[in-house]
C-alpha cells in the first residue's frame, strides 16, 4: 500500500504534502454531471463534498497519527463510530425506552376509549364500521398527544439509521477514491 508524506500542512481548504499542493484524487477528469453523461450519478456522488470532505479526513488522520493506511482506516471507523454513533444509539435507547413506558398508558386509554365509543355509538345508533373509525381516530390523537408530551415519536428511533447510511457511503466513496489513485488534471499527488 502507498503512503503519504508525515509532513503534512493545511493551507486554505486543501492539503499539502511535503511542500507543494496536492491534486485531489478523482476517479473521472472533469466536471462530474448528474445523468446522462458517461460517469452519471455515480460519479458525481463519488466527486460531491461531503465524499472530499471524508477523503481530507482520511488523509490527515492518516498524516497526523503515522499509521499505515489499514490502521488509519481502523481508527477513523473507531472514531466515526464513538463520536457519532454511540451517542445516537444512546439516544435511540432512551427514547425507545419511553416508548415502552408508554405501552401500559396506551393500553389503559385505549380500553376507556373504546368504552366511550361503544357508549356513544349506542346512544347515536352508530354501525360497528363508523364506531371503529371513530375510535381509530381518537386513539391516533390521544397516542400523537402522548408522543408529544412525552417527546418521543417513534420516527425518531430511526435518526440512528438515517446518520449511518449516508456516512457509511460517504467513507466507503473516500476510500474507493483514495485507493483507485486516479488523478485530476493537476498532476500527481504523490510524487
Amino acid at each position: 500500500m502507498w503512503r503519504l508524506a508525515r509532513s503534512v500542512r493545511q493551507s486554505g481548504s486543501s492539503w499539502q504534502l511535503g511542500g507543494g499542493p496536492v491534486a485531489r484524487l478523482t476517479v473521472a477528469a472533469g466536471s462530474p454531471a448528474p445523468s446522462g453523461s458517461p460517469g452519471g450519478w455515480y460519479e458525481w456522488l463519488a466527486q460531491s463534498s461531503p465524499v472530499h470532505w471524508s477523503e481530507d479526513g482520511l488523509v490527515a488522520l492518516q498524516a497526523a497519527a503515522g499509521l499505515p493506511w489499514w490502521a488509519a482506516i481502523v481508527c477513523g471507523a473507531a472514531l466515526l463510530r464513538s463520536a457519532v454513533t454511540l451517542p445516537l444509539a444512546a439516544h435511540q435507547g432512551r427514547l425507545l425506552a419511553k416508548l415502552e413506558n408508554l405501552q401500559p398508558e396506551i393500553k389503559k386509554l385505549a380500553e376507556q376509549l373504546h368504552y366511550e365509543v361503544s357508549v356513544r355509538g349506542k346512544q347515536v345508533g352508530w354501525s360497528e364500521k363508523v364506531a371503529r373509525f371513530h375510535f381509530k381516530k381518537n386513539l391516533r390523537r390521544i397516542i400523537t398527544e402522548l408522543y408529544i408530551r412525552d417527546n418521543c415519536h417513534p420516527f425518531k428511533a430511526t435518526l440512528l439509521v438515517w446518520m449511518q447510511i449516508p456516512m457509511w457511503v460517504c467513507v466507503s466513496l473516500a476510500l474507493r477514491n483514495c485507493s483507485v489513485g486516479a488523478l485530476d488534471s493537476e498532476g500527481d499527488p504523490f510524487e
